[in-house]
């Protein structure tokens, strides 16, 4: 029954993983923020691993018979996630603010919009 558990919620990070990634790249290109697409890319691939590991590994760990030393790993790497996902936000949030860049539709850029010139 615990594989089961550990499955389905191992199928549920990467569904919110694989979710928040493309929605948060959309909102960074559409307010001109382009550097960090590799970084995001990678960021994403080490929090898919590092919750997959958490998850199939911590929880065993966590429910063996030496539970002290083991939660300590599990609670470092808890810990480390939460940090890292709170950085990688606030730097979005910063490079954002750094970086905006007005947006135009293909209607303001349309010919007609233009004022002619008549000879």
């Amino acid at each position: 029954m615990i594989g089961f558990v550990l499955a389905a919620i191992s199928l549920l990070s990467m569904g919110i993983i694989t979710y928040v990634f493309p929605h948060l790249g959309t909102w960074l290109n559409n307010n001109g923020v382009v550097q960090m697409d590799l970084f995001l890319l990678v960021f994403f691939v080490i929090i898919l691993l590092a919750v997959q590991g958490l998850l199939l590994f911590g929880f065993p760990l966590y429910y063996a018979q030496d539970k002290k030393t083991h939660m300590t790993g599990f609670q470092i790497l808890i810990y480390t996630l939460m940090w890292m996902v709170g950085l990688v936000l606030l730097c979005a949030l910063i490079m954002v603010e750094l970086y905006k860049q007005d947006t135009y539709t293909l209607d303001e850029l349309s010919p007609s919009s233009t004022v002619e010139v008549s000879e």
